[in-house]
Parts: C-alpha cells; sequence; structure tokens
C-alpha cells in the first residue's frame, strides 16, 4: 500500500529545513538545483559552511493509517474507550537509510545526516530511541531432561538499522520534535569524515545523543549540553 502524498509533504518540509536554517543564520542549498538534475538521485540538501549533505525523509501515514487514526480519534472523542497496537516501523526505517547511504556514498568527502519528519497522528507516532535500537527479542529453549522446564537461550536487538557493520556513510540521524528543534542521534560507528558539528544544532532545545551500535546493549547516551 503506497503512501498518501509522500513526495508533496517531502518537498514541503525540504523548502521548511531550508527554511529553518535560514532563521539560525545557516545557509543551507536545495543540493539538486545547486548541482543540476542527473539520472542519479542526490541528496536533498548542502550545508556549505558545514561541508554538510542532509537527506530529508519522511515518515508519511498510509492509508490504513490514516482510517485507523481517524477511527480511534472519533471513538475518543465520543467518549468511548479504544484500543490499538502501536508499531515501530522498522523496516521502513531501514529502506529510508538504506537509500540515504547510497546518495551519500558517492560524495566521500561530506559531513552527513539523515533528517526525519514524522507526519503520523499520536496514534502511530514514532519514537527514535525504539527505531535506532531495534526490535528487542527473546529466544526460549526446552531442557532436553526436563521438556516442560523452559530456558533463556538467546536475546537481544534485531532490525538495528544503524548497525556497526553497515551506514557508515552516515554520521547521524535526526528526528525533527516540532517547531524548529531537533534530536540528533550521532552515529559512533561512522566514518570520521562523516562526524556533523554539534554546532549545526546549537539552540538551547536541540538535544545530542551518542548512538553506540551493539546487538544486546545498544546505548543512546546524551551528549553535554552545547
Amino acid at each position: 500500500m503506497m503512501a498518501v502524498s509522500a513526495s508533496s509533504d517531502h518537498q514541503r518540509l525540504v523548502d521548511e529545513t531550508i527554511a529553518y536554517f535560514q532563521e539560525r543564520d545557516i545557509t543551507c542549498i536545495d543540493f539538486e538545483k545547486h548541482v543540476g538534475v542527473e539520472t542519479r538521485k542526490r541528496p536533498d540538501l548542502l550545508l556549505p559552511d558545514f561541508n554538510t549533505l542532509l537527506e530529508v525523509k519522511t515518515f508519511a501515514p498510509q492509508e490504513r493509517e490514516i482510517e485507523e487514526a481517524h477511527r480511534i480519534g472519533k471513538e475518543l472523542s465520543e467518549g468511548e474507550t479504544s484500543a490499538y497496537w502501536h508499531p515501530a516501523f522498522y523496516d521502513r526505517f531501514g529502506d529510508h537509510l538504506r537509500s540515504a547511504r547510497q546518495k551519500f556514498r558517492i560524495y566521500p568527502d561530506y559531513n552527513t545526516a539523515v533528517l526525519l519528519y514524522d507526519l503520523h497522528s499520536f496514534v502511530h507516532a514514532q519514537t527514535p530511541e525504539e527505531l535506532l535500537r531495534g526490535e528487542e527479542y527473546y529466544e526460549f529453549g526446552y531442557l532436553k531432561d526436563d521438556p516442560e522446564q523452559t530456558v533463556l537461550v538467546d536475546y537481544g536487538y534485531k532490525k538495528r538499522h544503524l548497525r556497526r557493520d553497515v551506514n557508515h556513510e552516515i554520521g547521524a540521524v535526526i528526528f525533527h520534535t516540532g517547531q524548529n528543534t531537533f534530536r540528533v542521534f550521532h552515529n559512533h560507528f561512522a566514518e570520521k569524515i562523516r562526524r556533523i558539528d554539534k554546532g549545526i544544532f546549537a539552540l538551547s532545545e536541540d538535544e545530542h545523543f551518542e548512538y553506540i551500535d551493539n546487538s544486546v546493549n545498544p546505548q543512546i547516551i546524551k551528549l553535554e549540553e552545547q
């Protein structure tokens, strides 16, 4: 099922991002317009003063999610109890990072970041930490001499899309948190040239974290304030 009006939302958010940086007195250029149109896709934005490329991605709600959010909103507005399962869109997140990585790969001398806008209502709004860590799992087994007894065999996180063995081209993943503020997760295992300057997101409302991938215990550590 296709996302609803994803392309128009994307261009709108690219334009809004340029405006955000203009408010911060940071030069921001539409990179594709700057270098000219070619067959291959390019990152969306260039911050020339920071030698940084940004790729803008959107979590646009799909049709079934719009319908479910409408149903839940209607039930709540009528004073009814409404229950639903809150999904994490790990696969969509992975697709976004994969696409960005391919675009960044042909520009090896730039700092890089993926900027994500979540367009979902509260019903399906995504949690950055959950998407980054991946899906937690537990694997149980039975004892051979006691089949009724279960033991924990393995546990950890799967669907980790910012793994240490991939996505070295992505210096940071940034989540827009509303208004003009951002949460920045710096990729600990990114190539050194890819790490972005924290000064790009230096408002007091912005938050910076270090994401350290690990299959058993991925860590998100808050960095010192600017």
